[in-house]
């Protein structure tokens, strides 16, 4: 679990702590019913897959790990909470019932989702999230992103430098390895970010080398109407400078 924890930064692009927190929240209802290691490692599976599938959408992974906990807690929950997870869950407990069948998560004997034991409807939950994930196309998205987008590589910072903030409170421990992962996600943004904004530099540049002759005519109007608004009134602004330094001399 500590492995996981301190991964999911580059898996989850949530801190350490965070992780901690959600799995002690999912785990802890799976556990019950199936006990610690598989339980970890079902509500595990939920949330990686969740993980992803906020990270290809933009939905809020707080959210559906919240919603994750409430599902995973009785089949008589489903029906309300499966729109939250519309298009890697089915949306009724019979198309439910009848896919996790098909896909050998759940026996066959069951007519209805209230007659499947808690532990297989959880550990199914899971399976069914990590499928419908996959059948999207976006099964390890997390990790992806992190490594080749802004945004990917902004989260993962984010969570890192919440670790290494976790680990001075905690008297240093893993400060070594927080500061060393900080410091690389640092410098996989900067790669992410630098070529970018070369390349919108050049287009600025690009762009203005384009419309160079349109703003040069431009300012040669503008110069030549501010010129010619002048000519007329040059005789009144020389006779009051003239009178000006008159006057200042008078005052001498």
């Amino acid at each position: 679990i500590e492995k996981d924890a301190n991964n999911a930064w580059k898996t989850m692009n949530i801190s350490a702590n965070e992780y901690m927190k959600q799995i002690s929240g999912v785990g802890a209802i799976f556990a019950q019913t199936m006990g610690d290691e598989k339980g970890y490692k079902a509500a595990q599976r939920g949330m990686q897959a969740i993980a992803d599938y906020a990270s290809g959408t933009g939905a809020s992974v707080d959210e559906l790990m919240q919603k994750f906990q409430m599902i995973s807690r009785s089949t008589t929950s489903y029906q309300s909470i499966a729109d939250q997870f519309a298009g890697i869950l089915p949306q009724t407990t019979t198309d439910f019932l009848k896919q996790a069948q098909s896909a050998g998560f759940l026996s066959k004997e069951y007519t209805k989702l209230n007659q499947v034991p808690v532990a297989e409807y959880q550990e199914a939950i899971s399976k069914m999230l990590e499928k419908g994930v996959q059948n999207m196309g976006l099964l390890g998205n997390t990790a992806h992103e992190t490594e080749t987008t802004i945004s990917g590589s902004f989260n993962a910072t984010k969570a890192l430098w919440d670790n290494v903030v976790t680990s001075f409170t905690k008297g240093g421990k893993n400060l070594d390895k927080a500061l060393d992962q900080l410091g690389d996600s640092i410098v996989n943004l900067a790669g992410q970010v630098i070529p970018k904004l070369i390349d919108a530099f050049g287009n600025i540049l690009d762009q203005l080398t384009a419309k160079l002759p349109q703003i040069i005519s431009f300012v040669i109007e503008m110069l030549l109407k501010i010129v010619t608004a002048l000519i007329p009134k040059l005789p009144t602004i020389f006779l009051a400078l003239i009178n000006g330094i008159i006057q200042v001399f008078q005052e001498l």
